[in-house]
């Protein structure tokens, strides 16, 4: 459940067992001492599970916003935004140098205003790439397929010399500039923008 589901429910419980149970019970039944001492503990309980519950909820989103804030300094990105859940934006141009162990982009971006390039990592797709890339969006690493693409790339859209990429599906809608995905292994065209402004590139690696 999402945090602030959870608080909810925990708050609910916690009227609910405090005005419901002990008063019903207490005004309408006999309760053993052992069984208010039970009921007061419960409550103690919650009321702490509660008190953590929203002082996690606050933290977490402060701890999250510090962390991504550190990897993007690390990765040089400048004039960044963090909106409160968690997504990118950037006025301004994005390079990712990626490790080789990393296996999926390690941010949430949502709009970069001008060039966005992906070099680095063992990625299998695109997803947490920008929704709209101003300028080129250029993708230097093993992807299999284009899943995660921008929705729209002012400038190129370029995922070229790579023989791993077998399908264009989730690719861009519209590319401003050129569409290259030349020199891989795509040997079909569904999933392909519905405009290219530019040249279509497309060329079909041979051979192991």
């Amino acid at each position: 459940f999402p945090s602030h589901d959870i608080t909810a429910f925990v708050r609910y419980l916690y009227k609910i067992h405090k005005l419901k149970t002990i008063l019903k019970k207490m005004a309408i039944k006999k309760v053993t001492l052992k069984e208010f001492k039970n009921l007061i503990k419960e409550i103690i309980k919650e009321e702490r599970l509660y008190s953590d519950l929203t002082k996690d909820q606050a933290d977490t989103h402060e701890q999250t916003k510090e962390r991504i804030s550190k990897l993007l300094d690390k990765q040089g990105v400048k004039n960044y935004k963090i909106m409160p859940d968690g997504t990118v934006n950037v006025d301004g141009d994005v390079v990712l140098n990626l490790p080789n162990n990393y296996t999926v982009i390690p941010f949430k971006f949502g709009t970069v205003t001008d060039d966005f390039t992906l070099n680095g990592g063992n990625l299998i797709n695109l997803k947490g790439a920008p929704k709209y890339v101003g300028g080129n969006f250029v993708v230097n690493s093993p992807i299999k397929n284009l899943a995660g693409s921008p929705v729209e790339v002012g400038g190129d859209f370029i995922a070229k010399d790579n023989k791993k990429l077998v399908s264009l599906m989730g690719g861009p809608k519209e590319v401003g500039g050129n569409f290259d995905v030349s020199y891989t292994s795509i040997k079909s065209l569904q999933g392909a923008p519905n405009k290219v402004m530019g040249n279509f590139l497309l060329s079909i690696v041979t051979g192991k």
